[in-house]
């Protein structure tokens, strides 16, 4: 429907409709990369000495990843009396806005709250003809919402690796992240629109 305005302008209901301009994040800002360079054990840690601990991959705990996006590509041999074991890989997660709803909805969970942190979990294959999933033997934490703040990415950036039992170190793994576009894009997104935004935990 048409309506007149008071200098005499015609309006009509799809002028209302255009309110905001159409979100279209560029190409770098849908999508976030995490890099793992290599890990080590400490010596003489429960990992480090476990004979049944033979072959461990990285796990990223991104909600609304295929399994071959969120592991590494392959699992490595466990590093014992201090060596380290060289993954050089990296993953994309894609972030498009339609698409990846749920990783964008997590990281955003993580970016506002300085206390929450990603996960990257070290696993432990099941022994050879075992069958069943991996087991996590440790965990360290990447503080997302630090990148964002600080405006730079991480490069190979070493974080401690904690026994998932009792919290003691037990080692160290080398860890890239590669997304200071795509948190700015997703944090402008729902601070837009907060009754899109995920609730608060």
């Amino acid at each position: 429907t048409e309506t007149e305005t008071a200098d005499g302008s015609q309006t009509s209901d799809s002028d209302e409709l255009v309110s905001f301009p159409l979100f279209r994040p560029t190409p770098e800002q849908q999508r976030l990369r995490i890099g793992v360079a290599w890990l080590s054990l400490t010596p003489g840690s429960t990992p480090a000495t476990d004979p049944s601990v033979q072959q461990l991959y990285v796990e990223i705990r991104i909600p609304g990843l295929t399994p071959s996006q969120r592991q590494t590509p392959l699992s490595l041999p466990t590093p014992r009396h201090g060596h380290r074991v060289h993954y050089h890989c990296s993953t994309v997660v894609p972030l498009d806005p339609r698409m990846n709803r749920e990783p964008r909805e997590f990281l955003f969970s993580l970016l506002r709250d300085p206390h929450r942190r990603l996960c990257l979990a070290v696993v432990s294959e099941p022994v050879c003809g075992g069958r069943g999933e991996g087991v996590d033997i440790g965990r360290c934490h990447v503080p997302l919402a630090a990148v964002l703040q600080t405006g730079h990415d991480l490069v190979q950036r070493e974080y401690d690796i904690q026994d998932v039992q009792a919290g003691r170190v037990i080692g160290t793994l080398a860890v890239s992240v590669e997304g200071v576009p795509a948190f700015r894009n997703i944090v402008e997104e729902f601070s837009r629109n907060p009754r899109t935004s995920p609730p608060s935990h």
